[in-house]
């Protein structure tokens, strides 16, 4: 049913406004899994994926929350992600905030960088010390062009043109600029220590030791 319905709207036929009433009406919570790869299906327009996002967050429950943070980190359309995310918050979803300090832990910058935004909007003060860890990260990165061509002299003196040495492969430390965001937007105003692991791990620490607690031990 929610097919023929899908393919009512999507083809404008005289019954379409009827299948987007009765697909927003749905309540029963079987028809989760299916919406929820509808959600994730490529190309899947906009107006669609709007409705299916409405109802998984009426029917709420894992597969909703999950459906939705992928889509926070993965979708192609950025209103789509924005709407996802802005529901995901509304529920305080633990599972979600899981979900995306995985993502921390990812290989790729872009998704490490994508993850901490989502912790930042979630607003989650146990997010902080993952986005710590996470406000710089080591990618492994190619340095030199193999098809350059060089005009130089070789070491007998005669002139020409050579190819560029072998690309090498280098790791290197890289900040996390939308991960520093997300940890602004969580800690006390004023609060800064940019990308400094230790300076905000050191601050975290003191803040977070009671006050009245004596630690020197009793003779």
């Amino acid at each position: 049913q929610i097919h023929r319905w899908r393919t009512a709207i999507l083809k404008g036929r005289s019954g379409a406004s009827d299948a987007t009433r009765e697909l927003k009406e749905i309540i029963n919570p079987l028809a989760a899994p299916i919406l929820a790869e509808l959600l994730q299906k490529k190309n899947e327009p906009r107006l669609l994926k709007m409705i299916y996002v409405e109802v998984l967050a009426k029917l709420g429950g894992g597969i909703a929350v999950d459906a939705m943070a992928d889509r926070v980190m993965n979708d192609a359309d950025e209103r789509i992600q924005e709407v996802c995310l802005e529901q995901l918050a509304e529920w305080k979803s633990r599972r979600a905030i899981v979900f995306f300090v995985l993502k921390l832990q990812s290989s790729n910058n872009g998704e490490i960088n994508q993850a901490g935004f989502a912790l930042g909007q979630m607003g989650h003060s146990d997010a902080i010390v993952p986005l710590i860890e996470a406000l710089t990260s080591k990618h492994k990165i190619q340095v030199g062009n193999p098809n350059q061509i060089n005009a130089g002299f070789s070491p007998g003196g005669n002139g020409g043109l050579g190819f560029g040495s072998r690309p090498k492969i280098i790791e290197q430390e890289v900040p996390n600029k939308r991960v520093h965001g997300a940890l602004l937007l969580l800690v006390p105003e004023g609060i800064n220590y940019r990308f400094n692991k230790a300076g905000w791990k050191n601050w975290y620490a003191q803040a977070n030791t009671p006050r009245n607690v004596n630690l020197r031990r009793d003779n």
